[in-house]
């Protein structure tokens, strides 16, 4: 039997768009035998096959600026803004201490070794671990050390990883490309929270982009031209490009309009993946 595999792309708050097009999929019949993920694609990911998809779901919508802001433990001295021990332990309530290879659907994370360079798999271990180290944003949160390697969020090597997918067995491989339609900004309307960064700390100035946007905006830009010739190299049978491009990367609280954008995009790729089924 055909063993249909999901890579997830990295984005942020972009990212909840995948929890929408899982739903899609789904709602069509798509039996997902295995997953890989990149950033938020790995934690999005790592809560499907851990069986926790819905209540992952449910919190995404239920966020807000002030659980949002229960993530943030500035980090001294700083090799990241953020500490991450509160978002491990939100992981470990969440996906508790399951280790990867005892998980019913096939999964990986994909990090990048920050001394080497080096585009590191995790296929086996704590699925906690896999996903803490897969969103460690560099400069916003604090790098992982597990064993000799310090790792560092993995869309700066493989944004969208197809190839990881191919190398846990999939036959065929629907992706999703969050970065896409990045720089399409006509009508940006920032979430709740950015709101709050731009009126308290940053003095509401908005003429010069402030130094979170320079930096997210410069890592997506480059995901974006990796992710173009990487996907061109290793294409997947079904490419999905939800339309994000507007969503800032801290706009968790926008979390219903990119779950709808994730299912639209989806259902625009019916006809493909109907054909794909049929294989």
């Amino acid at each position: 039997m055909v063993k249909i595999g999901l890579a997830l792309g990295g984005g942020s708050a972009r990212g909840l768009a995948h929890i929408g097009v899982i739903d899609s999929l789904l709602e069509m019949g798509v039996e997902i035998d295995c997953i890989s993920g990149t950033s938020i694609g790995a934690l999005v990911g790592a809560g499907f096959a851990a069986g926790k998809h819905r209540e992952m779901k449910d919190y995404a919508l239920s966020m807000d600026v002030w659980n949002l802001l229960m993530f943030f433990d500035p980090s001294i001295p700083i090799s990241g803004l953020v500490n991450g021990k509160r978002v491990k332990d939100f992981f470990m309530a969440q996906l508790g201490d399951r280790l990867i290879e005892d998980l019913d659907v096939g999964y990986s994370s994909v990090c990048c070794d920050h001394q080497t360079g080096e585009e590191i798999v995790m296929d086996r271990g704590p699925l906690a671990d896999a996903v803490r180290a897969s969103i460690a944003v560099p400069g916003l949160v604090t790098p992982v050390r597990i064993g000799d390697r310090i790792l560092i969020d993995g869309g700066v090597v493989n944004p969208v990883p197809v190839s990881a997918v191919r190398a846990l067995g999939a036959d065929m491989v629907i992706a999703v490309d969050l970065n896409h339609y990045v720089l399409e900004r006509e009508k940006v309307e920032r979430g709740r929270f950015m709101k709050l960064i731009e009126s308290r700390i940053m003095g509401g100035k908005k003429n010069i982009p402030d130094i979170f946007h320079m930096m997210m905006d410069s890592l997506y830009i480059m995901e974006r031209t990796i992710s173009r010739m990487k996907l061109k190299e290793d294409p997947p049978d079904i490419l999905i490009q939800p339309r994000v491009g507007d969503i800032g990367f801290l706009d968790f609280d926008r979390s219903a309009e990119a779950i709808k954008m994730g299912r639209r995009s989806a259902v625009e790729k019916k006809k493909g993946i109907r054909k794909l089924l049929s294989l």
